[in-house]
């Protein structure tokens, strides 16, 4: 019985014995077959040695009383030594023949449409001063005569008017109305062949085609700033911003003037800048005299403004002061084709050529082309009736425009008998007014009859000619007969009024003189 216990155990050692070394050789091949050299062109040699010992011993002792005592002693000695060379090389060849040859071709179309219209109000404040005008009148002497408002107080009497430079309100508006319309259109075509080899040859062609369109629309219509259209669409803006100022002066202050004959002696606005220091805003002139282009180019320089007429001969007749109080067929003269048409258009062709030289320089007019009309007037366009009167208007004005004369303002100039049936309508008539050598001032009647006439109230009226100087006084009181402008007459008829009359005229803080006129650029 022990010795098959004991056979027992032998076999028992022999067969663990023989399974551990079967183990420890398997690890060895593997580790072996693990040994790789790694050419990556980055090869990574990697040798790793183990060696595994173990030892075990076991004893078992068994009693073949049924009791089985195993006793086992189990001692394992494991041993590993494991020598693990990692050779890493790791060799990366880059050929980077890196030809980069870059075509990069960019074609962009930018189209930008920008309309730009900016509302923009700015109020602008700055130190307030008084500055006299004149060496005559103080600043709160131009302040009670209500002169606050106008536009040459620029710049003198602020700190009493309570406003500062920049405008006669102290505020400066600037409207600029700002839409933009952007399309940008960009095509960009890139190709790009890249080989890496270090080596980079980048060729880039960029055509770039860029069109930008920019509208800016800044509106700004004089017309807009005092709500009066002129009836000719097309005026100029010096146009406009004088009818604007005789709108604006209507009421409150008549613009002095004054005829200035080239026969007198002196002549008549330097007599009465030696009378009084000042010269009249407005020029008298006459297209039948050979002076009227070069009078009224002067005196725009200088800051006045020009108030032509003309004494038009009789269409079939000669061109001169006695012809104009002859007497013609009047049908025939507003019949086209007729010998008394084609010389009637001759005349005005006179006229507009020396409003196209006047033009050149900038230069309004205000043109009182038919003036002293009345029934049963003094010279021969005023003779026939009141429909032949406003056909004759009509020619004139539709030649006028269709000539492109633009720098000119319509007046109707009437006698002192007004009459409605003459009167060519608002559509054609800027403004109006009568004239008279009579006494009487400061003429309300006739300033009256004026308003009758024309139909409307809200039309700024002028005594365009007058013998007596007008008092500014009278006129403003009550707004008896508010005049917009007057202008005396020339030579004799000027000179019979007494100095301290054209003085008190002058000095008037009613009266506008050439100085005190804005700039109608």
């Amino acid at each position: 019985m022990k010795f098959l216990s004991f056979l027992i155990g032998f076999v028992f050692i022999w067969v663990s014995m023989f399974a551990g070394c079967s183990e420890s050789e398997s690890n060895d091949l593997d580790s072996e077959f693990s040994d790789g050299d790694s050419d990556t062109d980055g090869d990574s040699d990697s040798d790793t040695d183990t060696d595994s010992d173990s030892d075990t011993d076991s004893d078992t002792d068994s009693d073949s009383d049924g009791d089985t005592d195993s006793d086992t002693d189990s001692d394992t000695d494991s041993d590993t030594d494991s020598d693990s060379d990692t050779d890493s090389d790791s060799d990366t060849d880059s050929d980077s023949d890196a030809d980069s040859d870059s075509d990069s071709d960019a074609d962009t179309d930018s189209d930008t449409d920008s309309d730009s219209d900016a509302d923009s109000d700015s109020d602008t404040d700055t130190e307030c001063t008084d500055i006299p005008p004149d060496d005559q009148y103080t600043c709160a002497e131009q302040v009670s005569w209500g002169k606050c408002g106008e536009v040459w107080m620029i710049g003198f009497c602020m700190e009493s008017c309570g406003v500062c430079t920049g405008s006669g309100d102290g505020d400066t508006d600037s409207d600029t109305d700002s839409d933009t319309d952007a399309d940008t259109d960009a095509d960009t075509d890139s190709d790009t062949d890249s080989d890496t080899d270090a080596d980079t040859d980048a060729d880039t062609d960029a055509d770039t085609d860029s069109d930008t369109d920019a509208d800016t629309d800044a509106d700004s219509d004089s017309d807009s700033d005092c709500g009066v259209l002129p009836v000719n669409p097309n005026s100029t803006e010096a146009v406009r911003n004088v009818l604007c100022y005789l709108h604006e002066m209507k009421g409150n202050h008549t613009i002095s003037g004054a005829q200035d004959c080239s026969w007198s002696n002196p002549g008549d606005i330097e007599y009465i800048n030696s009378a009084t220091g000042k010269y009249p805003a407005i020029i008298g002139g006459d297209f039948l005299y050979n002076d009227a282009v070069e009078q009224a180019v002067s005196y725009w320089q200088q800051g006045g403004l020009s108030m032509i007429r003309y004494h038009m001969g009789i269409p079939n007749g000669a061109d001169s002061y006695e012809s104009s109080m002859s007497s013609t067929d009047m049908n025939a003269v507003i019949t086209e084709g007729t010998n008394e048409y084609n010389g009637f258009i001759d005349r005005l062709d006179h006229a507009a050529s020396k409003c196209e030289q006047i033009a050149a320089s900038g230069a309004p007019i205000i043109l009182a082309l038919f003036h002293e009309t009345q029934p049963n007037g003094w010279f021969w366009w005023s003779k026939g009736t009141g429909d032949q009167f406003r056909q004759l208007w009509d020619i004139a004005f539709e030649y006028f425009s269709n000539r492109g004369i633009n720098n000119v303002i319509w007046m109707m100039p009437f006698s002192g008998s007004p009459n409605s049936s003459y009167f060519p309508g608002l559509d054609k008539v800027d403004f109006a007014g009568s004239d008279t050598y009579g006494s009487g001032q400061p003429f309300g009647g006739m300033y009256d009859n004026t308003v009758s006439a024309v139909g409307s109230s809200t039309l700024p009226l002028s005594l365009h000619k007058t013998g007596i100087i007008p008092d500014p006084a009278a006129m403003f009181n009550n707004n008896e007969a508010p005049w917009v402008l007057f202008s005396t007459w020339c030579d004799t008829w000027l000179r019979d009024n007494p100095i301290s009359d054209i003085q008190r005229t002058y000095d008037s803080p009613y009266t506008i003189t050439r100085d005190e006129l804005p700039s109608f650029n």
